[in-house]
């Protein structure tokens, strides 16, 4: 408990860093090291996918009795591979983690972010139509393009391409997803680093 107690510190202390002074160098490291010797994410501040699906699942059950729109997004880490491949997975870790919290820190209240699954992440955005999610796709497609990433002496581009759904009548869960994973796919195949919705 103790440790788990230290980690969520060293979370939150990574997260303020981060978001105040874009020092990551030393921050990451530390966090790198704790999150290793207790066999944790990479992302341990985002939602797990069964955390998402009941936020989902609650989502669905008020859209159909209201008629309350809501949106998702599957963000994905374009060529996330080669940062693994060429300088190692911690250097994956660190693209994960810092990608996670500047997609945290965009979305804000506005929605909730998942690890979805190895360089994915879905967003949920509860009130917003297609197109203000596509708006705000768009926004952190650019905030990801204009930061700085740099892994020990190296600068790193990182690349985000997003699909963008939002729930139609008489929609499951399963089908939004999938709609927007589809949507994905399409911005891979047409080369990536783009929304498409």
């Amino acid at each position: 408990m103790r440790e788990k107690r230290q980690e969520k510190n060293l979370t939150q202390a990574a997260r303020l860093r981060i978001l105040l002074d874009d020092n990551w160098k030393n921050t990451l490291g530390v966090w790198h090291l704790n999150r290793k010797k207790l066999g944790q994410s990479p992302c341990p501040s985002c939602p797990s996918r069964r955390s998402m699906y009941k936020k989902l699942a609650n989502q669905l059950e008020i859209s159909e009795n209201n008629a309350e729109v809501f949106s998702i997004m599957i963000a994905d880490i374009d060529d996330f591979k080669l940062f693994n491949d060429q300088y190692g997975h911690a250097c994956g870790d660190q693209v994960l983690l810092e990608t996670s919290l500047i997609i945290q820190s965009h979305i804000n209240e506005r929605g909730t972010v998942s690890r979805w699954g190895g360089e994915e992440f879905l967003i949920f955005l509860p009130k917003t139509t297609e197109i203000a999610a596509r708006e705000l796709a768009e926004s952190l497609r650019n905030k990801i393009n204009d930061h700085l990433f740099t892994y020990e002496n190296f600068d790193l581009q990182i690349r985000l391409t997003l699909g963008v759904a939002a729930y139609e009548e008489e929609q499951s869960i399963s089908s939004i997803i999938n709609k927007a994973d589809q949507k994905l796919l399409i911005g891979k195949r047409k080369g990536k680093n783009q929304v498409v919705s």
